[in-house]
């Protein structure tokens, strides 16, 4: 009896593994949720800043949006405004290269779902912060929850709705497959 019951067991823990394993994926959106609850919980220090709260500052000259992906993924597509910084880029190069814009500026990392752009926000915040920056902050769900919600894209010739899905397995994030670019287009 106490054999059967085991076997029960052991198959009964089976079939969850295998149905939690192989269920069907989440959704784009609740899959950025979760991605960003997790990038809360390994960076507790980081502040962050909404889509919605972004785009309504778009326009103000006291916001800097930094993107942190590299310049073949920025090329693709990237919010209006946005500098393309180098994700390897030292403290010193970048108080070097950005030190005088920086001042009296909120900066806003991004890159395509967060975690990239929360290690550099984290990294560079004591010198944007000494250099005069007045606040640090990460875009909550990346570009690709900004593509989701179809705000907003250029490249270098425009407008566009491409992005760039920086692998397979983080480009199942992006709702429209359509758009998914892997160079810029007119």
């Amino acid at each position: 009896m106490t054999r059967g019951i085991y076997i029960v067991f052991l198959a009964l823990a089976v079939m969850i593994f295998i149905g939690t394993t192989f269920a069907k994926p989440k959704s784009p959106a609740m899959a950025l949720s979760n991605i960003h609850q997790d990038i809360i919980e390994d960076y507790p220090d980081m502040k962050h800043m909404s889509r919605n709260e972004l785009e309504a500052q778009l326009s103000s000259t006291e916001t800097l949006i930094l993107d942190t992906r590299p310049f073949e993924e920025y090329n693709v597509s990237h919010i209006k405004g946005a500098i393309q910084v180098d994700p390897d880029i030292s403290s010193e190069a970048f108080r070097a290269n950005y030190g005088k814009t920086l001042q009296n500026k909120t900066l806003v990392f991004y890159c395509s779902v967060g975690w990239r752009s929360t290690i550099l926000a984290e990294r560079l915040q004591v010198t944007a912060l000494e250099s005069g920056a007045i606040g640090v902050r990460n875009m909550e769900g990346g570009l690709f929850g900004w593509h989701n919600d179809k705000r907003p894209l250029v490249n270098a010739y425009g407008a566009t709705v491409d992005i760039h899905p920086y692998n397979d397995y983080w480009g199942r994030l992006i709702e429209n497959k359509n758009n998914i670019r892997s160079s810029p287009t007119p």
